[in-house]
C-alpha cells in the first residue's frame, strides 16, 4: 500500500519568493531587530545610501537619518513595535558621502510565530528630486505672488489722471482759486496735464 504524502508546507517557498522580491525591489528595504539594530538592508537600499550591507548590519538604523529628526523618528518606531498605525512620513537620511536624500517611510513590525513583535521593516521610497521640485515650485509661486502685489501698488501710483485730479484739488484749496493750469515741463517744453475753471482755449 502506497503511504499517502505529508502535505506540503508552502512556508518555505513564501520565504524564497519574499526574499526575492525585497532583493530585487526598487525601493529601500531595511529590517531591524527590536532594538533598532539593520539586520539587513537590499540592494537599492545600499544604491541610495552608498553604503556596503556589512558596513550597516548591526548598527542603529537610526543612525542614518539626519540628527534633527532622530528623536521623532525614534519615536514613530517605539509606536511600529508597540502596534500603532503609523502614517508614511518623509524623513532625510544621510548617505555615504554625507548627502541628505529624503525617502517616504512606510514601516510595519516583524512579528513571531507567536505574534510577538521582533523587529522592524521599514520601506523607503527616494522622493528627493520630487521633494526638491515641490519645495522650488512653492518657491516661484510665492515670488509671483509678490511681483503681482507689487505691480498692483505700483499700478495705483501710476495712475496719473487719479494723481493729477488730486493735485489740482490741493493747489486749489491752497491758493484759493478756480481757475488754473497744471504744467509738466519736460526738455525745456511745458505740457498742460490739467486746467481747471474756463477753457483754456
Amino acid at each position: 500500500m502506497e503511504k499517502e504524502k505529508p502535505p506540503h508546507d508552502p512556508a518555505p517557498d513564501f520565504r524564497k519568493f519574499a526574499g526575492i522580491l525585497i532583493e530585487s525591489a526598487n525601493v529601500v528595504v531595511i529590517g531591524t531587530d527590536r532594538e533598532g539594530r539593520i539586520l539587513f538592508i537590499n540592494p537599492k537600499g545600499e544604491e541610495v545610501l552608498g553604503y556596503r550591507r556589512e558596513d550597516l548590519v548591526g548598527s542603529p538604523w537610526i543612525s542614518l537619518f539626519s540628527e534633527r529628526v532622530r528623536p521623532e523618528v525614534r519615536r514613530r518606531i517605539e509606536g511600529v513595535l508597540r502596534g500603532e498605525a503609523v502614517a508614511e512620513e518623509n524623513y532625510p537620511a544621510v548617505t555615504r558621502p554625507g548627502e541628505e536624500r529624503i525617502l517616504r517611510w512606510n514601516c510595519a513590525s516583524i512579528r513571531d510565530a507567536s505574534g510577538n513583535p521582533v523587529g522592524v521593516c521599514g520601506i523607503g521610497v527616494d522622493v528627493t528630486e520630487k521633494h526638491q521640485f515641490e519645495t522650488e515650485l512653492r518657491a516661484h509661486q510665492r515670488e509671483r505672488e509678490i511681483l503681482f502685489s507689487v505691480s498692483q501698488e505700483v499700478k495705483g501710483l501710476l495712475d496719473l489722471d487719479s494723481l493729477v485730479q488730486e493735485v489740482m484739488d490741493q493747489i486749489g484749496c491752497v491758493i484759493g482759486t478756480e481757475i488754473f493750469g497744471l504744467f509738466l515741463l519736460e526738455q525745456g517744453l511745458l505740457h498742460l496735464l490739467s486746467f481747471r475753471g474756463i477753457s483754456p482755449s
